[in-house]
């Protein structure tokens, strides 16, 4: 889900276009590059967010620490897109440094929520300076949607009986460990 401006400011489809103007994945698919996207979800104590799925975003990034829920994060959680423009140099960026070692430059953050609950954000870094289009904007609360339906989905499966919150903990924390246990 790299967002890519292909000289098509309104993100309109035109004669000739492929199908998938906005995600174009050779071009922030670099393991070792700075752009990418992450599903991020709040830990049952909501005072940090882990990092759920990613593609295109270096493990050395990925690891950078832990994601404390502050100002920045919070206003995605308050259910507002927030956008760094600059993630260098905006005071918004917890890990600054690690960002630009990367190349990182543009941030979007949008929330995923499961009815008036917000699980966490998805967010797309990009590895230039980008203006994201409302459609883009719209694209990526798309996705955000969808993650949490699918989230919804396994709670109405495998949490017959249980508390969703007690659920959502539970799948956090089995998925959580199940990603990390592939990683070195």
């Amino acid at each position: 889900m790299c967002i890519r401006d292909r000289g098509n400011p309104g993100g309109q489809l035109r004669r000739g276009d492929r199908a998938d103007p906005v995600f174009h994945r050779p071009q922030c698919g670099r393991r070792d590059g700075g752009g990418g996207r992450c599903l991020c979800l709040l830990t049952p104590d909501k005072g940090y967010l882990r990092h759920m799925a990613c593609y295109g975003l270096s493990e050395d990034y990925i690891r950078k620490g832990p994601v404390a829920v502050d100002q920045t994060i919070a206003e995605a959680l308050e259910g507002r897109v927030v956008i760094i423009s600059d993630a260098a140099t905006d005071p918004r960026t917890q890990y600054p440094e690690k960002a630009r070692k990367k190349g990182i430059v543009t941030i979007l953050s949008v929330p995923v929520r499961l009815g008036e609950e917000i699980l966490g954000l998805m967010r797309v870094y990009t590895d230039r300076p980008r203006r994201f289009t409302p459609a883009d904007v719209h694209l990526l609360e798309l996705a955000a949607s969808i993650s949490a339906k699918t989230i919804e989905k396994a709670i109405r499966q495998h949490g017959d009986g249980v508390d969703a919150g007690e659920f959502r903990r539970a799948f956090l924390e089995t998925e959580w460990g199940r990603w990390s246990s592939h990683r070195p």
